[in-house]
């Protein structure tokens, strides 16, 4: 299940998520593309965590935190035979 959640290293910080396990009335948020040291244990009530579209609906800036490009330019590389 995708969701809008907050990272509470940095409360400014709203990125896609999923849920990935559940236990015990909580559920296992993890930041798609972001290592699992980052992930946390929450209840559904959270206010951490928010339905998709959230974001746009209340006018908040969401990041696609862990989806990063890096463009490299093929003559900055080297080739090995």
């Amino acid at each position: 299940m995708k969701l809008e959640a907050v990272d509470k290293s940095n409360t400014s910080l709203i990125c896609v998520a999923t849920v990935t396990n559940v236990m015990d009335g909580r559920v296992l948020v993890h930041f798609d593309g972001w290592d699992l040291d980052y992930d946390y244990w929450v209840t559904p009530n959270s206010p951490y965590i928010h339905p998709r579209g959230w974001c746009s609906d209340n006018g908040k800036e969401q990041l696609f935190c862990g989806l990063l490009l890096f463009l490299v330019q093929v003559d900055d590389l080297e080739f090995y035979d």
